[in-house]
């Protein structure tokens, strides 16, 4: 899984109009401007809520059932 995050931020050749470009991901999203930025952080952002909701309900259910 880690390899196919590293994978992402690879450089990654675009053919336009004028030849080929090399583009990766961070330069993607950097290219979406300000609100592309701002719906990339939003998204980071849930992503930690949701793993760390994941991750409290795990061990809830895993003492509970203990008991």
């Amino acid at each position: 899984m880690l390899l196919n995050v590293l994978l992402l931020f690879q450089d990654t050749n675009v053919e336009l109009e004028g030849g080929v470009e090399s583009l990766s991901l961070l330069d993607i999203v950097l290219k979406g401007g300000p609100l592309g930025i701002v719906i990339m952080a939003v998204l980071l952002v849930l992503s930690i809520v949701s793993l760390y909701v994941f991750i409290e309900r795990y061990l809830t259910i895993n003492r509970a059932a203990v008991v």
